[in-house]
């Protein structure tokens, strides 16, 4: 998931998120702040949605810059 998240690293991490170069492991922020729940609408439209691909799912949740 977090190689669909963030193909950049595809074949730097191990299937826990740590770097191969012992740098450390992959942040994964769970939170995002929002001010009202329309602004989680493209989340769920994304998620919903039945042409993507399932090893595009994980990447619907995530947000560019840790959600800040």
């Amino acid at each position: 998931m977090i190689e669909a998240s963030d193909p950049s690293v595809k074949g730097t991490i191990d299937r826990f998120g740590y770097f191969s170069t012992g740098e450390g492991r992959y942040l994964i922020g769970p939170y995002l702040q929002y001010s009202s729940a329309d602004e989680l609408v493209p989340f769920d439209q994304c998620a919903s949605d039945k042409t993507l691909p399932r090893e595009r799912y994980g990447a619907c949740l995530a947000v560019q810059g840790g959600g800040q």
